[in-house]
């Protein structure tokens, strides 16, 4: 008999943390973007943002 998906399971995720990291990563543009509209004279912080194009999810400042 096949097994049916749970109604608490997200579609979304193909695999382990699939959505989830889907999620993190548009979160994490979506606050650098802000950050960057914020961004004052201050220079304490010369530069924010994923250390790769390739793994948004690993960031360096």
């Amino acid at each position: 008999m096949p097994r049916t998906q749970s109604p608490s399971r997200s579609s979304t995720a193909s695999g382990p943390g699939g959505g989830s990291a889907k999620t993190a990563t548009k979160r994490l543009l979506k606050e650098m973007d802000t950050w960057r509209k914020e961004q004052s004279d201050e220079k304490g912080i010369e530069r924010l943002g994923p250390i790769s194009d390739e793994n948004l999810l690993e960031w360096e400042s």
